[in-house]
């Protein structure tokens, strides 16, 4: 992926006896960093059939990913997954979609993601959700926070 060749890395991927997480979120952020969403979509989709466990760093990829793309509605299905496996309580999955939520007009939900969070020293995901208030125009709400 780093060298601009996605067909060489796919052809080595496929050629792999028992891909593992590691190596399937190399795949899943290869597709995302070349722009090649269907495809993310398509390898996170393969992974979860083919029984390969998702871990934080799956799910908080791809939720960011979808955040930078502007697609809440697959934002949405992998955090259900991830709150599903027990992942709750991961920063790195909880500021995606903070992220996700306000890149989206969905202050609200943002909120209620941080809200939800009994976590409260985690400096990023309180720094999500006050960027989230001012990018959705709530200044008040920010100060508050």
């Amino acid at each position: 992926w780093k060298l601009s060749a996605p067909d060489n890395a796919l052809q080595l991927f496929d050629e792999m006896p028992a891909p593992n997480s590691t190596s399937w979120n190399v795949m899943i952020l290869g597709h995302i960093q070349s722009h090649l969403f269907d495809g993310a979509w398509r390898c996170f989709c393969r992974m979860r059939s083919m029984g390969c466990d998702c871990n934080q760093y799956t799910y908080g990829t791809f939720i960011s990913a979808c955040a930078g793309l502007g697609s809440l509605l697959y934002g949405k299905m992998v955090y259900s997954l991830s709150i599903k496996n027990g992942l709750l309580s991961d920063g790195y999955i909880r500021t995606g979609m903070i992220d996700l939520f306000a890149k989206n007009g969905c202050f609200e939900d943002a909120l209620q993601v941080f809200n939800d969070w009994p976590y409260e020293d985690n400096a990023v995901c309180w720094n999500s959700v006050i960027s989230a208030a001012v990018r959705s125009g709530c200044t008040g709400k920010a100060i508050e926070l």
